[in-house]
């Protein structure tokens, strides 16, 4: 699970969008301490506005709904980690490290409201208002029990502007919690 919310200058949503992330990790020791555990993976981001006013091209009222945008990025995260042993079956790692994503599509949604003679769904990508690749810092926290389960902790904060506007800049941000098996439990 994911949560995921836009910021940046200008009007932003203040609600967050639930997402999902999946992603395959790998654990490479470069000594007994530290680690490199890069993810390749999906990964749900994008913004949420609830509680908006539609009105018509006279200004009538459509009702109140939500603007929902969601982009589907193929994330490779590659965080450096200190490896913490608390027991025989249990470790814990905390890393950072940079991530970059390519959105393979993104989709833009009112929920709630119905519009007339307008798009209910639209492509984000269709007008050229969104870059399709993403950059920034992920900080993760994770724990390893009993050498077959991980669970992890992560927060994605974007640095590279993913709008083609030039009102702002817009940025991602996601934090989410990722649950494991592991294959190769050594």
């Amino acid at each position: 699970m994911q949560l995921a919310k836009i910021t940046g200058v200008g009007d932003v949503p203040k609600s967050l969008l639930t997402t999902i992330q999946l992603k395959g990790v790998a654990i490479f020791p470069l000594t007994d301490e530290v680690t490199i555990t890069p993810s390749l993976g999906y990964s749900g981001k994008g913004y949420r506005w609830n509680n908006l006013t539609f009105t018509d091209q006279v200004g009538n009222s459509l009702g109140e709904g939500d603007a929902i945008g969601l982009f589907n990025y193929i994330q490779l995260t590659v965080p450096l980690s200190y490896k913490i042993i608390a027991g025989q079956n249990q470790e814990y790692y905390l890393g950072a490290g940079p991530y970059f994503s390519y959105a393979v599509s993104a989709k833009g949604k009112i929920k709630h409201v119905s519009l007339t003679g307008g798009d209910e769904t639209w492509d984000m990508f269709k007008d050229n208002a969104y870059k399709r690749t993403d950059a920034g810092i992920a900080i993760e926290i994770s724990s390893r029990l009993k050498r077959k389960y991980l669970i992890s902790f992560n927060t994605d904060i974007g640095l590279a502007d993913v709008s083609n506007d030039g009102g702002g800049k817009i940025k991602q941000l996601a934090a989410g919690i990722s649950v494991g098996y592991v294959f190769n439990g050594k």
